[in-house]
């Protein structure tokens, strides 16, 4: 009974070595190429995310320089303006000195890139990032849009008002100017508040106002 014992105590130990260990040491190669496939894969998400974020942090802020200075351009044709307005000057005269002023650089819409976000949104990147951050990277976006659409519409009317032969032309122009500054630096300011929130949240440091 001893040696039976023994013999399959030898086949036990037989199978192990010769069936059972290979089946798990290959189980195990498998499993820890997996875990260094993921690991690799894990990796090269977080450059890609780090990437992306770096790309679309440094559009917004080249954005973010342009939007200031038109902003200030744009609010002080809005309170010359004004203070034409609030002194009565003559017609021909406000727009005489209306005329000078847009001589030097027009109306000078802001022309703010996209070209960061509409590359991570086509290739598909863009999932790698938090929703919150993404999130607010579509409201950006969607306003500097608004901004555009504002300008494309007030340009428009603008050049209508050039070539027509009309004699109030030129007072609808200046109208529509007024009209204009006063719209667009409402969105222009909001979008420089969001332009702030959304460097904080990529770790950005804003510019000094």
């Amino acid at each position: 009974m001893k040696n039976l014992f023994r013999s399959l105590k030898l086949i036990e130990i037989a199978i192990f070595k010769d069936i059972l260990l290979p089946i798990f040491i290959t189980m195990i190669g498998v499993y820890l190429g997996l875990l260094v496939s993921d690991w690799q894969e894990d990796k090269k998400d977080e450059q890609l995310k780090n990437q992306l974020t770096a790309t679309i942090r440094q559009e917004i802020r080249d954005n973010q320089a342009g939007l200031k200075a038109t902003v200030n351009y744009h609010q002080l044709l809005h309170d010359s303006l004004a203070s034409w307005r609030r002194l009565r000057l003559p017609q021909g005269e406000a727009l005489n000195r209306g005329a000078k002023l847009f001589g030097v650089r027009g109306l000078n819409p802001a022309f703010l890139k996209n070209a960061a976000f509409q590359s991570a949104t086509s290739s598909g990147v863009s999932h790698l990032l938090p929703y919150t951050i993404y999130h607010k990277i579509n409201e950006v976006y969607t306003l500097q849009q608004k901004v555009d659409g504002l300008t494309q519409v007030f340009l428009s009317e603008f050049i209508h008002n050039m070539i027509t032969t009309d004699p109030q032309s030129q007072y609808r122009t200046h109208q529509l100017i007024t009209i204009y500054l006063a719209d667009i630096l409402t969105t222009e300011k909001y979008l420089l508040q969001e332009y702030a929130t959304l460097l904080k949240l990529l770790g950005a440091t804003t510019l000094k106002k």
